[in-house]
């Protein structure tokens, strides 16, 4: 058409009416640049990805943004040609954050039931009551999960699975109240006088450790404390019972001696002698 401006001398009308046809028809048939915002969006959300090429859902990624990058260079692309790579590309970023949240939970849960048979494994009995009851919790939320686990989220069931370590970790073994068991039978069988200050003290050591042989939940070093005073107490009374015990065969032998042998046959007064020899030689 220009060259026609340039020289019409040149041409015919029919030559300037076609030249003129064929501009509008080209201003008709103009295709305006599609819009690719929603496109350019995809593909940044989708770089932001980190894919594993073996992984299907991650290869469907990449291929579709490397389809959608082809679209994106194109500046022929039709609208529809980039809305079909924007949504083809959305689809499979969708598809893969349904399988990685599917696997995350999967793999939790996997932890979960580990930990809950090690939970299961031990042996309960040899912990504190109050060491195993968290522990008896925790088996018991946890249990309601891998029954269960559509009902709750990833992070739900790592909080479960770490509030079974914890419990596991806290347990508290039972003490070994062998030693406090004898100590109690020892003084069990002693004769008790409440009106002697050193047997009242044993009593009272006696009533403690009892209460704490009872205890399911005392430690070792309840235990062994119980045991300390209650071995204590009844050395103590051992001692003063045996200086009561000398102190009572001396006078014993201080009457003896001071006894008037010459009224005495000597037959008898041989006896009494032999005896307080005797006596002098333990109190001695």
């Amino acid at each position: 058409a220009q060259g026609i401006m340039n020289n019409p001398e040149s041409v015919t009308v029919d030559q300037i009416k076609a030249a003129t046809q064929a501009l509008k028809d080209a201003q008709a048939g103009l295709g305006a640049k599609a819009d690719k915002t929603e496109l350019d969006k995809s593909i940044n959300d989708a770089e932001r990805l980190t894919l594993d090429p073996t992984d299907k859902e991650d290869k469907a990624v990449q291929d579709a943004l490397d389809k959608a990058k082809a679209v994106q260079a194109d500046a022929n692309a039709t609208q529809t040609e980039v809305d079909a790579a924007k949504d083809e590309l959305n689809k499979a970023i969708e598809a893969k954050t349904t399988q990685d949240k599917a696997d995350a939970v999967n793999a939790a849960l996997e932890a979960l039931k580990a930990e809950l048979e090690k939970a299961k494994a031990i042996n309960k009995d040899d912990y504190t009551p109050n060491s195993v009851k968290p522990l008896v919790d925790a088996m018991a939320v946890a249990q309601g999960i891998v029954n269960n686990p559509e009902s709750v989220t990833v992070d739900q069931i790592k909080e479960a699975t770490q509030a079974l370590k914890d419990a596991q970790a806290g347990l508290v073994a039972k003490a070994d109240k062998t030693e406090l068991d004898k100590a109690i039978n020892n003084a069990e069988g002693l004769t008790l006088d409440p009106a002697d200050k050193e047997d009242k003290a044993v009593q009272d050591a006696l009533d403690k450790a009892k209460a704490v042989q009872a205890d399911a939940n005392a430690t070792q070093t309840e235990v062994d404390a119980a045991k300390d005073a209650l071995n204590k107490a009844v050395e103590a009374k051992a001692t003063q019972d045996k200086a009561d015990a000398l102190a009572e065969l001396q006078k014993a032998l201080d009457k003896a001696q001071s006894t008037d042998k010459t009224k005495y046959t000597p037959e008898s007064v041989e006896k009494l002698d032999a005896s307080v020899n005797t006596g002098k030689a333990v109190v001695e």
